[in-house]
């Protein structure tokens, strides 16, 4: 490896609590680089190590997945990929606020061992799929969360969790301009 590689691990081996040391080792020799080992509140570890379909330079924390949250709860659909800003602002307004159902959400999620190991689709496909009243009895939503908080490959969300996460690319625009070119031209015809 390189110097600098070792010299990060060193270093960030050394501000780690000895009892995550472990947990840190097995996780920089399966090539994951994280930084700390974050922890539930009731100490469990929160994950955050495998790679998941967020931005490989994206640092997920317990504080980004509640804004994650949060987005998951409004009612519109949108790209859950490519954010738009006014989702974004809403979102981070939400957190602020602690506005319900996101608090609600938010305390059972952020209590669940190995959180940020799943994908943004599961996070929002969860949410997004779960009765509206859920979020008024604990005891129901944390049953919820540990019988459909399930996936096997946190980097390539199915279909169906991007169907239920209500995620709605955009097209990409020069696709989109040369269909239509090719439809005025004669050449392209929906359905066939």
């Amino acid at each position: 490896p390189e110097l600098a590689t070792v010299i990060q691990f060193l270093k960030t081996w050394f501000e780690t609590e000895h009892i995550d040391r472990g947990l840190l080792v097995k996780e920089w020799a399966k090539g994951n680089r994280v930084s700390a080992i974050q922890r539930t509140e009731s100490g469990a570890n929160a994950g955050g190590g495998n790679k998941t379909d967020r931005n490989p330079d994206y640092e997920h924390t317990l504080d980004t997945l509640d804004v994650e949250i949060a987005m998951a709860t409004l009612p519109m659909d949108f790209n859950i990929y490519e954010l738009p800003g006014s989702v974004y602002r809403r979102a981070k307004e939400i957190v602020k606020k602690k506005e319900s159902p996101f608090k609600e959400w938010s305390a059972a999620l952020r209590a669940t061992p190995g959180i940020l190991d799943y994908s943004r689709a599961a996070i929002f496909a969860l949410i997004r799929s779960a009765h509206p009243e859920f979020y008024h009895y604990p005891g129901r939503l944390q049953g919820y969360i540990n019988a459909n908080l399930t996936e096997t490959d946190h980097e390539n969300p199915t279909e169906e969790a991007l169907t239920a996460a209500r995620h709605t690319p955009e097209k990409d625009a020069v696709e989109e301009a040369n269909r239509q070119l090719a439809a005025a031209r004669g050449e392209y015809v929906e359905g066939i």
